[in-house]
């Protein structure tokens, strides 16, 4: 059975994931390159089953990436999860809320 969902990535999500990246990478590059396979088996998760995820504002969801405290912020729509944000969890909610304003309607 293959799911038909797809992930899509705001611009502000996609330069979340790479300022993450790079801040590990001043640190090490195995570090780096661990942050984004975490990364990805998350995003993998939230494609096949977004649902199971929990509504943290309005119709926002979030998961969390393993061993790392960044929290990825996702909406569910019919035919796609749009990425909203990338944030770490030490974050001010007003800014991922912020963030989520601009992409729930």
């Amino acid at each position: 059975m293959s799911n038909k969902r797809k992930n899509r990535f705001t611009k502000k999500a996609d330069k979340d994931i790479d300022d993450a990246y790079e801040h590990y990478e001043e640190i090490s590059e195995e570090l780096a390159e661990d942050f984004l396979d975490k990364n990805d088996e998350l995003l993998e998760r939230i494609r096949e089953t977004p649902e199971q995820f929990p509504k943290v504002y309005k119709t926002v969801r979030k998961g969390l990436v393993k061993r790392f405290p960044y929290m990825v912020l996702f909406v569910m729509q019919p035919v796609e999860n749009v990425i909203i944000g990338v944030f770490h969890q030490s974050s001010n909610p007003k800014k991922w809320k912020n963030r989520a304003d601009e992409n729930v309607r």
